[in-house]
């Protein structure tokens, strides 16, 4: 089975920004099936959060460049945000209609219950094989590389230091409880 985090053997991997921007209002359903037409692998899209606490799909901090209006998006409610954003979609409709791509997640927002909140939405959804988050804030990556948060493994961290003497080896060797690549990983 092809690893869920690279592109076919024979060319690098092929992500749709903002869900394939170019092709259609960006971050919809509507580019990332265009996408998903010229033969995208992956698409990515951007997470905030409303002011009713719903996941949205929006790059901007704000709707002036969308919509004209200068309202932040946090501070704007989920049925205002669809009035003046056609096509915006909330994580588990941007989860849904990226299937079977895979799911670059930029989390635009260090809020800590954010991130747990993520994680219950892809897999409610299926989509915890297929998803790869973007994270900015240092508690969301710390988390991310825990296993009681995240219950499968993770990309390998770097290692922590030399391998012991006598080992037999020059490699450095992982951290204790550092996660190992699924096995499907190349």
């Amino acid at each position: 089975m092809p690893s869920p985090v690279a592109g076919p053997p024979d060319r690098p991997l092929a992500i749709a920004h903002r869900g394939g921007a170019l092709l259609a209002a960006e971050n919809t359903a509507a580019a990332f099936t265009r996408a998903a037409a010229i033969g995208a692998d992956w698409v990515e899209t951007d997470l905030r959060r409303s002011r009713d606490g719903s996941l949205v799909c929006l790059h901007d901090a704000d709707l002036l460049r969308l919509a004209g209006d200068p309202r932040r998006v946090a501070e704007t409610d989920l049925a205002t945000l669809r009035l003046l954003v056609p096509g915006l979609m909330t994580l588990p409709e941007a989860i849904a209609a990226s299937a079977p791509l895979g799911l670059l997640l930029d989390v635009k927002t260090a809020d800590p219950a954010l991130f747990s909140e993520i994680l219950a939405a892809l897999e409610e959804g299926g989509a915890r094989r297929r998803a790869v988050l973007g994270l900015r804030d240092l508690g969301q990556i710390a988390m991310a590389g825990s296993s009681a948060c995240w219950p499968i493994r993770t990309v390998p961290r770097p290692p922590a230091g030399p391998a012991p003497p006598g080992s037999g080896s020059g490699r450095a060797r992982p951290a204790p409880g550092a996660s190992q690549p699924p096995e499907r990983w190349g």
